[in-house]
């Protein structure tokens, strides 16, 4: 059969009804969400996020919080110093890949970023402590465009890079020059990319489960790319690691090694 012929073979799904397998179990309520997990003695976390685009952190005061009824433990990034932070890595050259830490370190980059975290036995008490805690910024100098943010002297988000611009790529393919000198028509326009924003139709959740007897993490996710997750787990020391989720909305996924 040619490269054509098993084109033409495949079964159109783009504009036609597909039906759904999954859709019975589903809609009668046999899913199962990393929500739906229950855990004996299963402790919550909650996380205090940034409300400061870009700010350096002065100090962090958790005593009220710690103190509050049914905290387990409350962590800031000088609790998590012993983490390496992660690098999404590249085969681009001159690429810079920012490290992705638990929590933000000396200063924070977007609202949103989170903090501190807290681990309680509830998620109501959890929450309630984030609002005993209190964190003293030193606001930076911001930047809202992004042809502001390349220009010399912008405020930088990663001083270490020594520029807001982390990778540069340029395409291009045959002789532009001549193609354009032997044009008939010539289209110019100017482009600018809005930023978007995934919304997700479940909330992000994490369940991990810690087995002391196999020496076992597994760890449930509403994730799209459990694969993304299992590389995490590489740097947990001696632990048999299982990253694993079950359904999530728009995609359903199984992992486990």
């Amino acid at each position: 059969m040619t490269d054509g012929t098993e084109i033409h073979a495949r079964p159109k799904i783009i504009g036609e009804p597909v039906k759904r397998t999954e859709d019975p179990r589903l809609l009668t309520g046999l899913g199962s969400y990393t929500d739906d997990r229950q855990v004996a003695r299963m402790l919550h976390v909650a996380f205090r996020r940034s409300d400061q685009s870009h700010a350096r952190i002065r100090a962090i005061d958790c005593k009220a919080a710690r103190a509050a009824p049914g905290i387990v433990a409350v962590f800031t990034a000088e609790n998590l110093s012993e983490i390496r932070p992660l690098l999404a890595t590249s085969r681009m050259a001159n690429y810079y890949a920012t490290p992705i830490l638990p929590l933000a370190s000396g200063k924070v980059r977007y609202v949103g970023e989170p903090i501190v975290g807290i681990i309680a036995e509830s998620r109501y008490q959890a929450e309630d402590a984030l609002e005993l805690l209190h964190i003293d910024y030193v606001p930076l100098p911001v930047v809202i465009d992004a042809e502001e943010a390349v220009c010399n002297g912008a405020p930088l988000l990663h001083e270490e890079a020594h520029t807001n611009v982390l990778v540069s790529r340029e395409f291009k393919r045959g002789d532009v020059d001549v193609a354009l000198d032997t044009a008939r028509v010539r289209v110019k326009g100017r482009f600018r990319m809005h930023r978007k924003t995934p919304v997700a139709m479940e909330p992000r959740a994490c369940l991990a489960e810690y087995d002391a007897g196999r020496e076992a993490l597994t760890l449930h996710s509403a994730t799209q790319v459990p694969g993304h997750c299992s590389r995490c787990f590489i740097r947990c020391p001696r632990h048999a690691r299982s990253p694993g989720s079950r359904d999530c909305a728009g995609c359903r996924w199984r992992f486990r090694r």
